[in-house]
């Protein structure tokens, strides 16, 4: 797409989690004693106070050890469950995530010894208004992302791979492998699987790419102020939820980073709507055009992206000044449609800050496969940028002294956009 176009150079400076996995059982079938029921035993609240709670220590929950006993005990004896002879060991940091991805959060408890090393996990999750926790070693959540897959490894690393966490709500949940690599014979022998089925090497290293490109989950410090960052907070652990007032944390990062200046809805399918945040400087909170700091993607409640306009790669045919949004003009406002005929409605900003004639827009195109947007490309849009979905075309508008010009794209068999000769 090479043009002679002036260039521009100014471009705008515009969060999260990792873990440790292991591909063995998690839990099994439990004994809970008969008496259920204590004085700090947990109430059954919301997820949010439930959780925020045990944390804090208020109330207690139901270790279920190896012996399949379900045992009540504090937050405080969770060191000595995994270090019972280290003076070292110590609860680190914690992640709230959906493991099982049936709509409702868990916790992911991290345990460090000694200069930071051994330790484990402990997997807190609710049946019947009740709180139980899981011990899981030191390899059980490595690289967990926000949608609750992880990396993980048996202790012989015979197995590992991607995985996700079954059900919580059957006895025996195992990890669910996504994709997996399986040695045997003294590793003599590799194979690859993707769901039961075999796969190539390169198809394994692809699947490890993609997940690898997924968000990271976000992970708080085990202290007064974590715990209050992470559930002082008005939203709701189901993750289908509308958006609702921003959260501590949000409020936060906001108040010193910038401000929600505006807010659309792009439709990726068509059961999910996903809702994408605009954010600019507080100097800029009353300035019809303003320069996008930062944008964030979200799932109902879920933030699944954020996206800092200088990452992008340069614009080279086109001036291009960072991004902006210029509200109440038709040319100005966000772009949004599907621009790569996918079904999934992609979206556009403006790319510079003042424009006579021939606006480029800045697109980002959803990939179904990461469950995020990419950035596509740079043409002139808007209005100036009309998609012809019987030809599967892109059809460009520009004008200068001797007239108006047509060019027109196309998209190659591995996606890239291309102007035909």
């Amino acid at each position: 797409m090479m043009k002679d176009r002036k260039k521009r150079t100014t471009m705008l400076s515009g969060i999260c989690l990792a873990a440790v996995i292991c591909g063995m059982a998690l839990f099994s079938a439990v004994n809970v004693p008969a008496q259920e029921k204590a004085d700090d035993a947990p109430y059954v609240m919301d997820a949010r106070n439930v959780y925020r709670d045990v944390l804090n220590g208020k109330t207690q929950f139901y270790y279920v050890s190896k012996e399949q006993k379900a045992e009540l005990t504090d937050i405080g004896s969770v060191p000595g469950i995994f270090s019972p002879y280290s003076e070292y060991a110590a609860l680190w940091r914690f992640a709230v995530v959906d493991l099982d991805q049936d709509g409702e959060r868990e916790v992911v408890l991290q345990v460090t010894d000694v200069a930071g090393d051994g330790g484990g996990y402990l997997a807190l999750y609710q049946q019947e208004g009740k709180v139980y926790g899981a011990a899981c070693d030191y390899r059980m959540f490595m690289n967990l992302k926000a949608d609750g897959t992880f990396d993980y490894a048996n202790l012989l690393l015979t197995e590992q791979g991607i995985g996700k966490i079954e059900s919580f709500a059957k006895a025996g949940t195992q990890v669910e492998p996504l994709a997996q690599e399986l040695s045997g014979d003294g590793w003599a022998t590799v194979t690859y699987r993707k769901g039961g089925a075999k796969i190539s090497a390169q198809e394994y290293d692809r699947e490890k790419q993609l997940q690898e490109q997924k968000p990271d989950a976000v992970w708080y410090d085990f202290t007064e102020e974590g715990i209050c960052q992470a559930f002082e907070s008005a939203y709701d652990f189901r993750l289908d939820m509308a958006l609702e007032p921003l959260s501590f944390l949000e409020f936060l990062e906001e108040a010193n980073a910038g401000s929600v200046r505006d807010t659309f809805p792009v439709r990726v399918s068509d059961g999910q709507e996903l809702t994408v945040k605009l954010y600019a400087k507080p100097q800029q909170a009353a300035d019809t055009c303003f320069a996008v700091d930062k944008i964030r993607i979200y799932n109902g409640r879920q933030w699944i992206q954020t996206i800092d306009p200088a990452s992008l790669p340069a614009v080279e045919e086109y001036a291009w000044d960072g991004l902006f949004v210029n509200k109440g003009f038709a040319v100005g406002e966000p772009d949004v449609r599907d621009l790569n005929f996918d079904g999934a409605q992609d979206f556009g900003l403006l790319a510079v800050e003042t424009y006579p004639k021939n606006v480029p827009y800045s697109y980002f195109l959803w990939n179904k496969e990461k469950q995020q947007f990419d950035y596509g490309f740079t043409l002139f849009g808007s209005k100036a940028l009309q998609v012809d979905a019987e030809q599967r075309k892109l059809v460009e508008h520009s004008n200068d002294v001797q007239g108006e010009y047509l060019d027109f794209y196309s998209y190659t068999a591995d996606g890239r956009l291309v102007r035909q000769q």
